[in-house]
Order: structure tokens, then sequence, then C-alpha cells
């Protein structure tokens, strides 16, 4: 298990963070960006046949030790013992995120965070292309990327929503409030990494967040977006998606 100390200051160095650690709004927001901005949203080891692991001490070991990234149950628990060690209250929530097909997946599918400051904050180092700063529960929205999000109510659940220029609001996740544990997570966890099903297994895929706009990588398509500009391009061969890989995630497989 790793010491507060040691975690604390080998994953802020992971993340490139440098400022205030008083457990304020502000602070949230600069971390939760500074994850995004330096941990991609990848799932590499689901294509080259290594067990994902969802413990701390595994999860810190591959993201940084191993300077890898991971997806939501990976970044977000991290991100979460972080939050706590620097005195957050956080909440690890149950979200159910909406496929192609409009149609919300089953419970534990993502991990997200509440954390309580003057009221309760969405927050989310998980989800690839996302809301890059803490969400209010009560309908304001953020702007990432060009897209709006903002949280609705519903009797029985809340719900992510994102809106894309001039298009309609449409579903990211549902989510209740209810308390949950990182165990809980395990059996979707291992859903993810084995399942024909799942979008994971199904193509390898690294995405990064950067100041004006997002690199991805998509099975050999490597596509980056600075502002509304998308420049992509087809790989040749798997030497080049390792330097590809390499050189614009900072990911050594």
């Amino acid at each position: 298990m790793k010491t507060s100390a040691e975690l604390v200051n080998k994953l802020l160095k992971r993340i490139n963070y440098e400022g205030d650690l008083t457990p304020t709004l502000a602070t949230l927001a600069h971390l939760q960006r500074s994850f995004l901005l330096n941990v991609p949203f990848e799932n590499l080891n689901i294509h080259i046949g290594r067990t994902i692991q969802i413990d701390t001490d595994s999860v810190f070991q591959k993201i940084v030790t191993e300077n890898r990234g991971g997806f939501c149950y990976e970044c977000n628990s991290l991100f979460g013992d972080l939050l706590e060690v620097l005195n957050y209250h956080i909440t690890i929530i149950s979200a159910r995120m909406y496929g192609s097909d409009n149609i919300a997946g089953p419970e534990f599918d993502h991990y997200a965070i509440l954390v309580d400051l003057d009221q309760p904050y969405l927050v989310d180092v998980g989800q690839g292309r996302g809301f890059r700063s803490p969400l209010k529960l009560d309908g304001s929205t953020v702007s990432a990327e060009g897209i709006l999000y903002r949280v609705v109510q519903f009797s029985d659940h809340e719900q992510v929503q994102s809106k894309e220029n001039d298009k309609d609001w449409k579903p990211v996740f549902d989510f209740t409030r209810k308390p949950r544990k990182r165990a809980d997570f395990q059996a979707m966890c291992e859903y993810h990494q084995t399942s024909p099903e799942s979008v994971f297994t199904k193509q390898m895929m690294a995405t990064l967040a950067t100041p004006t706009g997002r690199k991805t990588l998509t099975h050999m398509t490597y596509k980056e977006t600075v502002g509304t500009e998308t420049v992509e391009r087809l790989l040749a061969d798997e030497d080049e998606r390792r330097a590809c890989l390499l050189a614009e995630f900072r990911l050594r497989i």
C-alpha cells in the first residue's frame, strides 16, 4: 500500500500539477484538468492480454509508475484516492453509460465521483471525451471542446447530458447518489475486459485532452483536433502505431 505522501507526491508529478493543495473548488478544478491533460484514457492492456486490476496499488503502479493511462475504473479510482488524501469528502457512484443505440448500460458500467464542497459536484477523469471541470448538479452548464454539459434531475435518478452546436441535448450517463465501494465495480471491470459485447474489446483506443482540443488513436486511425479543425491519418502498420502511441500519448507498450 502506498503511503499518503508517496501517493500525493508521485501522482502530482505524474499529472504535472504545481499549485495549492487546499481542498477548495478551485484546487479541484485545477487537479481535474491536470489529470485529463496528462493521463490518457486507454484500453491497451485489454488488447495485449494484461489483466486490469483496480485496487489502489495496481492502479498506482500502472498509471504513475509505468506512466500509463486507463479507463474509468482505473482513472477515477486513482483520482478519488488522491482527493481523499487531500481531505476532500468524496462519494463513489455508479453510472450507466448511453451507447450509440441511445440505451443506458447496466449498473456499474461507469465509475464516477461526487465531491461535497459548498454543494455536490460531479467529477469524472475516466470518460475519454467529456467535461473537464467539476459539474454542479443544479442544471447549470460547463463547456469543453465546444460541447455543453449539464445534469438534469429525474424522479429516480440524475442524468448527464451533452449538447453540441445547435443539436438537441442527448444523454451521456444516468446515475444516483447512492454511495458505492470500489469492489462493487470489479465484475463490470472484468466484463469490459473480456466480453465481445464490450466497446473496449472491439477496438484498441487511446485519447488525450490537449489545451486546444484532443488527440485520439482508434485502431489504426490517428486524429488530432485543434479548435474546430481536425486532421486525420491512417497508420501503415503496427510499428507506426507504436511510434504514434509513444510520440503523441507518451505510452510505451
